[in-house]
């Protein structure tokens, strides 16, 4: 009886149980599909498993006993104690499990950051390490490739920017980075503003965009981002073709 006290005495208390967490591992090896007395469940002398934290396959040696219980309360007690280690060993597993699927996670998250970088440099956008710094040192810039297109030198290199700026943009969105994504197209709204795009309106009383009427509730979400970007980039192109029609109309009228 004193054996059995000692046992269950290990799981009286809440904080003794979080002791359980730092041993799952040995947890884990002492779970066979055979007889515990072949496992050493059973031997008070065995080095290699802790009996308290041990779970023997035969639910009695985890109180300590040989036999099953024949009264009540030593049953209970066995009930008790099999229940307790079951459900600390359970927890432990699920918070492994969780913090795995976190790692995860943020490695994917990398991956992706480092794919889109891969393909903005293939695409000719500065390297990283110079896209950082020309990023931190003007605001105008947020995500790695994207230029400031008020510094261009024409109306028609300044929409050409937007554009690609908003390629960039669609990219990140599709690798997951909508933060950065959603302030670069912010930017870029602003820049076609700028170049009077009139596809493009702002409403300064309200502070927020009426045309396009996609970017009207802009918002760090991937499909607002998205639908804005796709139709910021339909009224650039109606600007570079205004622009071009007007271009072919002064020729026209010079050579006759």
């Amino acid at each position: 009886m004193k054996s059995i006290k000692n046992i269950f005495s290990v799981f009286s208390g809440a904080g003794r149980a979080l002791a359980f967490g730092g041993v799952i591992s040995t947890l884990m090896f002492a779970l066979p599909a055979y007889s515990a007395t072949d496992n050493g469940c059973s031997d008070d002398n065995n080095d290699r498993i802790t009996p308290e934290l041990a779970l023997c396959s035969t639910h009695v040696y985890n109180i300590g006993l040989v036999s099953n219980p024949t009264n009540d309360s030593d049953k209970q007690l066995m009930r008790d104690v099999v229940a307790l280690k079951t459900t600390i060993m359970t927890q432990q597993l699920k918070k492994q499990y969780d913090f795995l699927e976190a790692t995860i996670s943020r490695f994917k998250t990398q991956l992706q950051k480092a794919v889109l970088t891969a393909q903005l440099e293939a695409a000719g956008a500065p390297s990283s390490s110079s896209s950082s710094s020309s990023a931190s040192s003007d605001r105008n810039v947020v995500l790695i490739g994207a230029e400031n297109c008020l510094l261009k030198s024409s109306t028609s290199d300044g929409l050409s920017c937007i554009q690609n700026n908003i390629r960039i943009v669609l990219q990140a969105v599709s690798a997951g980075n909508i933060g950065e994504a959603y302030r670069q197209l912010q930017k870029d709204l602003e820049f076609a503003r700028a170049y009077s795009i009139s596809g493009v309106l702002y409403d300064a009383n309200n502070n927020k965009y009426t045309k396009p009427e996609a970017c009207t509730n802009l918002s760090a979400q991937r499909d607002a981002v998205n639908n804005c970007a796709y139709a910021l980039n339909i009224a650039v192109m109606q600007a570079i073709e205004d622009q071009q029609n007007k271009s072919r109309q002064n020729t026209n009228t010079q050579q006759r």
